[in-house]
């Protein structure tokens, strides 16, 4: 009789230790597939399944802070993470960067990475104030201080777009630029006729400064053309390397869009080059992964 409740008691364990399995196997996947939607971080460790098709993955950097010694500091080391992932980025500077420290542009550009316009002096392209009082309410400001710091109308914003491509062309020779990225970018702007009339008429033939929110909609927003440019949406920012964002991902992927990410090198150290490198080796582990510049990203999905 004991050695009736020995065997069901062993059997009971095993029995245990298989579900206790299955349940974690099942699980891990799931968290770092979702991981953003729970609110917890993607683990570095467990990368979930290996998908066979391609994601497209497009890295770009606005360097924006003529004040900002960082930047001079963390370029440079952003350069050999790309090139240690075989990545070509895009670079939106301002024109007044570039006026400060041509040597900086010509790194960037010599390394075989993309040049983009980021205005001359880093003000918004908003010329009404209902525009601004968008922007101050997802930046908690208010609407005249964002209107003190807009263009106010399209002459003086192309203005500023020749200024910012003669500053980049001074440093590294007369190439085409014809890639724009605002200032501000945000949910649900960037609808403007006059925006990318103003766009059009300087000859941009990209522009990618509409950022995904899927807190707002579930749907992902496709490259598009609007008033002849095609736009290049934003799918995050810097925040992706603090949580992962793995849900966020794998919905573009699903979607058959690409990943734009985009980051400040103004708040890179040490520590953020080491989270972006964990980054793209996580999605490197996880996905095919194809890297573009935001330019071939437009060709490809135009």
């Amino acid at each position: 009789m004991n050695t009736m409740k020995g065997i069901v008691v062993k059997l009971a364990i095993v029995l245990l230790i298989l579900v206790s399995i299955i349940s974690f196997i099942v699980f891990i996947p799931a968290y770092t597939e979702f991981a953003d939607i729970t609110g917890l971080p993607g683990s570095g460790f467990f990368t979930g399944p290996y998908h066979d098709r391609e994601l497209r993955v497009s890295l770009s950097f606005d360097i924006e802070d003529l004040d900002d010694e960082n930047e001079t500091i963390s370029v440079p080391l952003i350069l050999e993470l790309l090139d240690k992932h075989k990545a070509k980025g895009t670079f939106f500077i301002t024109g007044k960067v570039a006026e400060k420290n041509p040597d900086l542009v010509r790194k960037i550009h010599s390394a075989g990475h993309e040049l983009g316009l980021h205005t001359h002096e880093h003000l918004f392209p908003l010329f009404n104030k209902s525009d601004a009082a968008l922007v101050a309410s997802a930046n908690s400001k208010s609407v005249e201080s964002i209107w003190t710091m807009s263009y106010r109308n399209q002459t003086a914003f192309y203005n500023s777009l020749k200024a910012n491509r003669e500053a980049l062309i001074k440093a590294v020779g007369d190439i085409n630029i014809s890639i724009f990225r605002s200032p501000c970018l945000i949910p649900r702007w960037a609808e403007s006729p006059e925006y990318f009339g103003a766009l059009n008429q300087f000859g941009i033939s990209v522009d990618s400064s509409y950022i995904q929110d899927f807190s707002y909609a579930s749907t992902v927003r496709t490259i598009t053309e609007k008033y002849g440019i095609t736009e290049v949406p934003v799918t995050k920012s810097d925040d992706i390397l603090e949580i992962k964002h793995w849900g966020v991902i794998s919905k573009m992927h699903e979607a058959g869009q690409p990943i734009v990410l985009f980051f400040h090198p103004k708040k890179f150290e040490q520590r953020e080059i080491g989270k972006l490198d964990e980054l793209l080796s996580g999605i490197e582990n996880r996905y095919k992964t194809v890297y573009l510049t935001i330019g071939d990203t437009a060709n490809i999905y135009s």
